[in-house]
């Protein structure tokens, strides 16, 4: 086995690594944590926010000037059923990670102009085919702590492994490649699954808990005890058969 070619492979793997911790589309969930809620209302059925929140309705956003992504959302929220109370809601909106390369939702949220607003809640004024309409939106807390725990896990996954199989190519590329290969395969394995897992979770429409990445963690570690343990004793190995 050619010991450069697997260290030029390893170089590789181990720059993609580094590059996948800082990259912020790399092992992150697809959608942003802040997803807001749209609900549309005519102005018949919303006189208390209009009066509560002083909203004029006397020069109206038309529809036809929203953006596109305001333009889906208000359409798509007028051709549900009304709730008692008369608002059509489009439910929460996913928002892309801005890294992604590839959107299947939206890739910003909606720019309702704000006519009104209090703390958790923003209201808009829009004149749709002569008629008066009342756009609430919903924000919510926007206090996430996903990119945190991603960031963290990178770094105490990829950061580690990174790590060790810098640690390969330095004392055992010479005299041992295929362990090398091994370890920079597996590398690989986790720079492809890194780069792909927000898509993954896109198109097959996953939704798990960001807790999970801690068993990839897990997994990931488990790789380099044993890598550690099994250079250990082939070191022990070949000490007692020197003597």
């Amino acid at each position: 086995m050619n010991a450069r070619l697997v260290q030029i492979f390893s170089i590789l793997v181990i720059l993609g690594l580094v590059g996948c911790i800082f990259y912020s589309g790399a092992l992150t969930n697809p959608y942003s944590g802040y997803s807001p809620s749209y609900s549309v209302a005519n102005e018949s059925s919303t006189q208390s926010e209009i009066d509560r929140y002083e909203l004029s309705t006397a020069n109206p956003k038309k529809s036809d000037n929203l953006s596109e992504e305001s333009q889906a959302v208000f359409y798509t929220a007028m051709e549900q059923e009304p709730n008692q109370f008369g608002w059509k809601s489009a439910g929460e909106v996913p928002i892309c990670d801005d890294a992604l390369l590839i959107c299947d939702a939206h890739e910003s949220p909606p720019d309702f102009p704000t006519h009104g607003e209090d703390t958790y809640e923003s209201y808009s004024v829009v004149e749709s085919e002569d008629e008066i309409y009342i756009v609430r939106t919903g924000m919510g807390p926007s206090l996430d702590f996903g990119p945190l725990i991603e960031f963290f896990v990178k770094l105490t996954t990829l950061g580690a492994y990174t790590i060790f199989l810098a640690a390969q190519v330095r004392y055992n590329s010479s005299k041992s490649p295929q362990r090398v290969l091994r370890f920079a395969g597996y590398g690989a394995i986790l720079l492809l699954f890194a780069m792909a897992y927000p898509y993954i979770l896109m198109f097959a429409n996953i939704s798990v808990s960001i807790w999970h990445l801690f068993l990839f963690s897990l997994v990931t570690l488990s790789v380099i005890v044993f890598g550690v343990v099994s250079q250990e004793q082939s070191f022990r190995e070949d000490s007692e058969g020197n003597i």
